[in-house]
C-alpha cells in the first residue's frame, strides 16, 4: 500500500493539463515527464470560452493532475485577463473561475509568454540568453526570455509585439488604435488584404480564400497575387522585428503560430528586411515545438513558478 501511495504521488507531481487559447482553436493537452503526453484542438466558441475551458478540465477530472495552466491572448494579470484585441471578453478573473471547480494549483498568463518559455527551455531557444519570440495567428503575440526567467514587464504587460506601431494613420486594429503591427500581419488582415486586391482586379486569382492556409498553398502554386502579399507580409514583419532587435539585442527570434508554417514564403523577405536594418545579423528561426510549446511553457511555470531555468542535460 506505501509503494502504491509513493508511486500516486509522482504522478501528480510531474503531470499537468496545459491550455492554449487561440482566436479560432483550442489547443489542449496533458503534461508529463517534459513531454506533451497528450494532445488535441478544440474550435473556440468566442461568445462563451469558459464553458470550453470547463468542458476540457471535466474531460481530465478522473486523471492525476498536479496543476493547470491556461495561456491567453491579451493583457493577464493576477489571473485577470483583460480585453483580447481578438476576442469579445472585456474583463475575467479565470484564475478564480477555474478555482471554484478544481482544488489543485492554476496558472494564467500570456500566451506567447507561455509559448516562449516552451521554447527557451525545451525547443530552438535553448541555452540562448535572451530569447525573443512572436507568435503569428489572429493576432500578433511576443514573449521574452532572459537568462532562463520569463520577463513580464512592471505589471506583466511586456512584449505586446503586436502594438508596436508601424503607421499613425494605418489600419484599425483590434484594440482600437491605428497601424499596430497587428493590423498588417495578422492572420484576418492577411486574408483582408489579399481580397481587396483581388476586387482592385489586380489579378485573376483564386477567389475562394478563407483562410492564410489557402492563400499559402496558392503561393506554392506560383499564384503571383498569394506570392506578392505573403511577401508583403514578410516585410512588414521584418520591421518589427527590427525595432525589437533595437531595443533588446536577443541572442536569437523565434516565430511561432499558425503563419509561421508559411515558412520562406514569410521569413525570406522578414530576414532580407531586418539584415537592411540592423548592424549584425541575428538569427530568425521557426518554433520547433509549434503548438505544444505553451502548454510545455504552462508545465514550467507550474513546476518552476518565477524561479530561473534550470536547462536539463545542459553542457
Amino acid at each position: 500500500m506505501i509503494e502504491k501511495d509513493i508511486e500516486r504521488e509522482v504522478i501528480i507531481e510531474k503531470t499537468t493539463i496545459g491550455i492554449d487559447v487561440g482566436g479560432h482553436y483550442i489547443k489542449y493537452g496533458l503534461v508529463s515527464n517534459h513531454k506533451v503526453i497528450e494532445f488535441h484542438r478544440l474550435k473556440t466558441k468566442r461568445e462563451d470560452i469558459l464553458s470550453s475551458l470547463i468542458y476540457i478540465i471535466e474531460k481530465y477530472k478522473k486523471e492525476l493532475i498536479s496543476g493547470i495552466s491556461i495561456g491567453f491572448p491579451g493583457f493577464v494579470r493576477n489571473g485577470v485577463v483583460t480585453s483580447p484585441p481578438n476576442l469579445p471578453i472585456k474583463n475575467i478573473n479565470l484564475k478564480e473561475e477555474i478555482g471554484k471547480i478544481v482544488r489543485f494549483p492554476i496558472v494564467v498568463e500570456n500566451d506567447a509568454n507561455l509559448y516562449a518559455l516552451g521554447e527557451a527551455f525545451y525547443g530552438v531557444g535553448r541555452h540562448h540568453r535572451v530569447v525573443v519570440l512572436l507568435t503569428l495567428g489572429t493576432g500578433v503575440g511576443g514573449g521574452i526570455v532572459i537568462d532562463g526567467k520569463l520577463f513580464t514587464g512592471s505589471i506583466g504587460f511586456a512584449s505586446e509585439f503586436g502594438h508596436i506601431v508601424m503607421n499613425t494613420e494605418g489600419p484599425v486594429c483590434g484594440c482600437g488604435m491605428r497601424g499596430c503591427l497587428e493590423s498588417y500581419i495578422g492572420a484576418d488582415r492577411i486574408i483582408e488584404r489579399y481580397k481587396g486586391l483581388l476586387k482592385k482586379g489586380i489579378s485573376t486569382s483564386e477567389k475562394n480564400v478563407e483562410s492564410v492556409k489557402d492563400i499559402v498553398n496558392a503561393a506554392r502554386n506560383g499564384d503571383r497575387l498569394s506570392i506578392y502579399v505573403l511577401n508583403e507580409t514578410g516585410i512588414m514583419l521584418g520591421v518589427g522585428i527590427s525595432t525589437i532587435i533595437n531595443i533588446l539585442d536577443p541572442d536569437i527570434v523565434i516565430i511561432g503560430g499558425g503563419i509561421a508554417k508559411a515558412r520562406n514564403l514569410i521569413l525570406k523577405a522578414t530576414k532580407e528586411e531586418v539584415n537592411r536594418r540592423i548592424i549584425r545579423k541575428v538569427p530568425i528561426v521557426v518554433s520547433t515545438l509549434g503548438d505544444k510549446a505553451g502548454l510545455l511553457g504552462g508545465h514550467i511555470l507550474l513546476k518552476n513558478g518565477t524561479k530561473p531555468l534550470t536547462f536539463p542535460n545542459s553542457p
